[in-house]
């Protein structure tokens, strides 16, 4: 036994006299520090043993390391990558002094990180992809579904073309600059250097979150990558194309995306009433199955100049077209005092849209602590939308129909300019953005013509602040917003102030805690203030309102996240308030001498509050055998909306569970969604379309060749589902495209890139949307 002790006690002592700290400084050609670059270190088997950032002062000190042999590389965007090699060190640190680091044009090296990682920082993680899972991603979106399980909060569909984060879609960024999904699906994964992923909201971008792509430098040459998606058994297609060519200082982009679905499996059912005459009104919808089309095309052409290394000019024109035929018909029963109406509902609607837009944006690195960039944006839309409402009734009733016709012209200017400075143990921003949105619909029903014309203009002043108080990372944030609307002729104004506050604390090497706190005011869509009113059926119709109040929001969040080498798990709490939360109520109509006398009208107001508690586990094992890796989530809500007279409950339990194996060039990932969760806007309660998935990747060179398997096993294919509360009008809604049931979609992916390897400039611009100003989902 004695033996055995002083045979562990030596190892220990082995261990711990070969244990060294490697440290450092990091600066620019002019000697000035360099903050943030991001400093790897990985041993003779290619594991990841240090992975650190340069502090404010260039600075950087890893934890403690036992390999003998390490490789380091020290990077930052816009500048070379510096390779070290140490090698049978036996000192207590390794101070590896000043290195320099020389601006990309100077040195053309291409960086290649064949690292797996997540390191987490105060304001974000850091997603270092692994060369395996570079090789088996067939483009940018790709990538970020296999390596979702790294960052809380993300869900990503590849077959729906959706991301989202915390229920709402984040802002995609390449070399820290917004961009479009095409955009991001047009990327190479072979040239992705690292994810920045930001899980907590930015005010900046309406408190969003965003994911940021860090690239790899290329040179003057070309690059090609398309990637089509199209349904074997169902009328469903997903296509983009993006072509690059860079020369010197510029960079020329092309990209092309569409989107097309052909269903006619698609039915709606409903049970609702109407309260508020002498007797409630009962109604029951069964919907037939019928055709839901559309078709959505965008094109855009880019061109990036890079002055110098620290000056970029980027524009960027914009042009997408869309269409849309549905069709919504269902027989239907009605009681009321006793009598039973039956009858069939022939609803069509159809809708044309175009959109060009232009982007410009600058950006000007004036030293290695501030810069400033400046963006403008503008879009103008136009289209028309048509529906044909008819009642076909079996008893001896008079048929009814409803025939409208919407003509929308909409345009939309944005102008944001924001300046950064970096201190020593701070960083802050701060910007200011401009907004102005005019809408001007013309409404034909039944003849009858309806105008409308709202103007929005939007000052936002915004400001944030990023430090670390020892072991104490926080980030502070606000944006002060002033809202115009002049709504024909009638004006209203509005000031709210929205703000964020964040702490990180590592509990542990493993183990760290975080915190969220959120205010933000909702201010009314145009569209919620429109005036026309819309005729929804025979026995409804619908306004907007002027005199709308902005809600108010309120979040907090905490939760724990442990990771290791191979598993990964938060535990999440979160509680928030909804004060003045914007929904659309129901009234009876009891004045005789209005047309609309003996009917419902549907209007947004502000309600009183709605609460939401929940709690969340996420779980991830990755690499289990070498080829397996399995995450999911289970989570519980509590859900309440309180009204003038009375409350309503839920609560629902939810769990989804994924998987992947990876067998050389083979990969094979599946998507199973348990039980979805509810989402609470305003008065209903909604769930997102069931999506399961199955699918099967098989990667030959630069190809990618992939069938997928959505909804396997099952007769109703995708579900929506949604539970409308209210005194007036309660109502439980459900669509479901059989379409999706047992639906084979197959895919192919190719990418080519060629030329030299040199820098390849941020040069994303920002695409936002237009508001039409009038409502046409009814």
């Amino acid at each position: 036994m004695r033996k055995i002790f002083f045979v562990l006690a030596m190892l220990l002592q082995s261990i711990f006299l070969h244990a060294y700290i490697v440290k450092g400084f990091v600066v620019d050609e002019k000697g000035k520090p360099i903050r943030k670059a991001l400093v790897i270190g990985r041993n003779s088997m290619k594991k990841v043993v240090v992975g650190v950032e340069t502090d404010p002062s260039g600075k950087f000190s890893s934890a403690n390391v036992t390999d003998s042999i390490l490789a380091i590389e020290i990077s930052k965007e816009d500048y070379t990558t510096v390779y070290i090699r140490i090698s049978g060190t036996d000192g207590e640190f390794v101070d590896l002094g000043t290195i320099e680091l020389k601006p990309m044009e100077v040195s053309l090296g291409e960086v290649v990180v064949t690292a797996q990682t997540v390191i987490q920082k105060p304001d974000r993680y850091i997603i270092i992809p692994s060369r395996r899972e570079l090789d088996r991603a067939a483009n940018g979106l790709s990538l970020l579904s296999d390596m979702q399980y790294k960052m809380p909060g993300l869900t990503v569909n590849e077959s729906l073309q959706s991301v989202q984060v915390d229920n709402a879609t984040p802002v995609f960024k390449i070399n820290g600059r917004p961009c479009s999904l095409s955009h991001f699906l047009a990327l190479n994964p072979q040239r992705i250097l690292r994810i920045e992923y930001h899980d907590n909201p930015d005010v900046r971008y309406e408190n969003r979150r965003v994911i940021n792509v860090i690239l790899n430098p290329r040179g003057d040459g070309g690059s090609v990558i398309a990637n089509v998606l199209t349904g074997a058994n169902a009328g469903f297609l997903n296509g983009n194309i993006g072509l690059g060519y860079y020369r010197k200082k510029s960079v020329w982009e092309l990209n092309y995306s569409t989107n097309w679905r052909d269903y006619d499996e698609r039915e709606i059912n409903s049970s609702c009433e109407f309260i508020g005459r002498n007797a409630p009104v009962l109604r029951e919808r069964n919907g037939i199955p019928g055709d839901f089309r559309y078709w959505w095309n965008t094109i855009s052409l880019g061109y990036t100049y890079m002055h110098d290394p620290n000056t970029v000019f980027a524009a960027k024109a914009g042009f997408g077209i869309e269409n849309q035929k549905m069709d919504e018909d269902s027989w239907n029963t009605q009681q009321y005092m006793g009598n039973l109406s039956q009858y069939q509902n022939l609803t069509h609607k159809k809708l044309k849209y175009s959109s060009p837009s232009i982007d410009l944006f600058f950006r000007k690195q004036i030293d290695e602590t501030q810069y400033i960039e400046a963006n403008a944006y503008g879009i103008y839309g136009s289209g028309d939308y048509n529906r044909r409402y008819i009642n076909l009734y079996q008893r001896p009733l008079p048929d009814d129909s409803v025939l409208s016709l919407t003509n929308d012209k909409s345009w939309r200017l944005t102008a944001d300019i924001m300046y950064s400075k970096t201190l020593k143990n701070l960083v802050a921003a701060l910007g200011i953005k401009e907004y102005y949105n005019s809408t001007d619909n013309e409404q034909t029903e039944n003849g009858i013509l309806g105008k409308g014309k709202i103007t929005q203009n939007r000052l936002s002043v915004y400001g944030q602040l990023q430090g670390k108080i020892k072991r104490l990372g926080y980030s502070l944030s606000a944006i002060g917003i002033y809202n115009h609307a002049n709504n024909n002729s009638y004006k209203t104004d509005a000031v709210r102030l929205k703000s964020n506050i964040v702490a990180n604390y590592p509990l542990s090497q493993r183990l760290t805690l975080n915190y969220l706190l959120m205010l933000e005011p909702s201010l009314p869509s145009v569209t919620q203030q429109s005036a026309l009113i819309q005729r929804v059926d025979d026995i409804t119709i619908r306004q907007g309102n002027p005199d709308l109040k902005p809600s108010s929001y309120i979040r907090n969040r905490v939760y724990v996240r442990y990771a290791d080498k191979r598993f990964t798990g938060s535990l999440w709490a979160s509680y928030s308030r909804t004060q003045k939360p914007i929904y659309y109520a129901y009234s009876y109509i009891s004045d005789v001498s209005s047309p609309y006398y003996d009917m419902f009208m549907s209007r947004p107001v502000n309600g009183q509050h709605n609460d939401q508690f929940n709690l969340e586990l996420n779980l991830a094992a990755q690499e289990l055998f070498g080829f397996a890796t399995v995450w999911g989530n289970v989570g519980w809500n509590n859900l309440h909306i309180t009204m003038t007279d009375k409350s309503y409950v839920r609560n629902r339990l939810y769990a989804s569970l994924n998987g992947a194996l990876s067998f050389g060039n083979w990969l094979i990932t599946a998507m199973y969604q348990i039980q979805p969760d509810y989402n609470l806007s305003g008065n209903s309660y909604s769930t997102k379309d069931r999506w399961n998935t199955i699918k099967v990747q098989y990667k030959h060179k630069n190809w990618h060749f992939s069938l997928t398997g959505v909804n396997m096993f099952t007769k109703r294919g995708s579900v929506y589902e949604n539970i409308v509360v209210s005194d007036v009008h309660p109502e439980e809604y459900s669509q479901c495209i059989r379409d999706n049931a047992n639906m084979l979609l197959l895919g192919v992916s190719y990418r080519l890139d060629f030329g030299k390897k040199r820098n390849n400039t941020k040069r994303s611009l920002n695409n936002e949307g237009i508001e039409r100003g009038i409502d046409i989902n009814y």
